[in-house]
């Protein structure tokens, strides 16, 4: 960029110069009349034009007194008459020619404003663009991120959340039936059924894909897989689909108890690409979330509402802790502080608040504060900003806040984090 110096450097130059270049025609062209004033418009007026257009109204007025200051000494070289009457006699002419270097300039100021918010803009727009690519590039780059991340995980767990919601939101009757279908889904299984342990009998309660295998009674005692897994109370499999059996035609058997009593849910057939620890962990996972659940929604049911014990809640949490680390299934915790120490104990407050949790919420309160802690499994900060408004409509008077059960902290850690007052 051209120093101030510079700049008036130039624009003298180049006023020598053209006043030379049409000095120079001017005498051949018409020697008799210097300056061309028989001419209208005179050439003449192309100096303060071009310099005004190129350097701005200083430098165009400069080169119009410049130019009508060369005109009227050469005149007075020429003519006998003075220069002060030659000025009187042409003032419209010398006073054209600073005017047009005033008007030039003018033009040029207004262009180069002009020119430089376009400049400003397409500089702004450029800048726009550059994020905008580099956001679409991370937007990219995370979009395959989670490719290879449902890659990894398996896509169908991606539905997982919902499917477990549907199951335990039915009625009682066809809980077992629905965790089948489900399970059809997210873990493939083909076969398998629901039994339910009374003394050395297994006694069938739900079927998925029925077999002669998979028969409405078996006996325990012919059915060591299930044995072992219900002494042991662990998920047992076969090392591989291959040692399956006439005498042991069963895949896998996982433990349960609820408040009916023992059973079991056994796995007869599944595709070999699916029969993994993955698969069979995300069984487990699934089982214990649905059972688990169903306990705290029988007690939150009807009008006493009960709230789980806090040594219940927490163990709710480690699982969704684990569940949130091996299978990346989200869950998020709700907290909600009164204002006034004694609704805590209000019963009414307790079911006014309990009234819009879903089917897999549980709840629990912090005997030293009172607070009131909400868990809602599989579901995040959207689930738990619906709750929020949801609470605020109410009415009562309270401090709310939400976390998140995500990333590598174990239980206490985690818990500090939430009860701390």
């Amino acid at each position: 960029m051209d120093t101030p110096d510079q700049h008036l450097g130039k624009a003298l130059r180049d006023v020598v110069l053209l006043s030379a270049l049409l000095a120079g025609i001017n005498y051949l062209a018409a020697r008799g009349d210097f300056g061309w004033l028989g001419l209208n418009p005179s050439p003449w007026l192309l100096l303060p034009a071009l310099i005004g257009v190129r350097y701005g109204v200083s430098a165009g007025v400069v080169a119009g007194l410049a130019g009508g200051a060369g005109i009227a000494a050469v005149h007075s070289g020429l003519s006998t008459s003075g220069t002060h009457q030659y000025v009187q006699q042409h003032s419209y002419f010398f006073a054209l020619l600073i005017l047009t270097g005033f008007l030039a300039g003018e033009c040029q100021r207004l262009l180069r404003r002009e020119n430089k918010e376009l400049r400003d803009q397409t500089k702004r727009e450029r800048d726009q663009n550059d994020r905008l690519r580099a956001e679409l590039d991370i937007v990219r780059e995370t979009r395959q991120q989670l490719q290879q991340h449902l890659a990894l995980h398996h896509a169908e767990m991606a539905g997982l959340d919902d499917d477990l919601r549907k199951v335990i939101a039915g009625d009682e009757t066809g809980l077992f039936d629905r965790f089948l279908a489900t399970a059809q889904v997210h873990a493939q299984v083909i076969s398998a059924a629901f039994y339910r342990r009374a003394g050395g009998t297994l006694k069938q309660i739900a079927v998925l894909n029925a077999t002669d295998r998979l028969a409405p009674s078996l006996s325990l005692a012919e059915t060591p897989l299930a044995r072992r897994a219900l002494e042991e109370r662990v998920q047992v499999s076969v090392g591989a689909a291959i040692e399956c059996s006439s005498t042991q035609p069963y895949l896998a058997a996982l433990p349960f108890e609820d408040a009916v009593g023992e059973g079991l849910l056994l796995i007869q057939d599944m595709p070999l690409q699916t029969f993994d620890w993955a698969h069979l962990a995300r069984l487990e996972l699934m089982l214990n979330w649905v059972l688990a659940l169903r306990l705290h929604r029988d007690e939150l049911a009807g009008e006493g509402q009960q709230l789980a014990t806090i040594h219940a809640f927490r163990s709710v949490v480690e699982s969704a802790l684990i569940a949130e680390q091996v299978h990346h299934v989200p869950s998020v915790v709700v907290r909600a502080d009164f204002n006034d120490p004694a609704a805590a104990q209000d019963s009414k407050v307790r079911r006014l608040l309990l009234k819009p949790l879903p089917p897999t919420a549980v709840a629990s309160q912090l005997s030293e504060a009172g607070s009131l802690l909400v868990l809602l499994p599989f579901g995040g900060e959207m689930e738990a900003a619906t709750l929020l408004r949801e609470w605020q409509a109410t009415g009562v008077a309270m401090r709310t806040s939400h976390y998140l059960v995500a990333g590598p902290a174990g239980l206490e850690e985690f818990w500090q984090h939430v009860a701390q007052p």
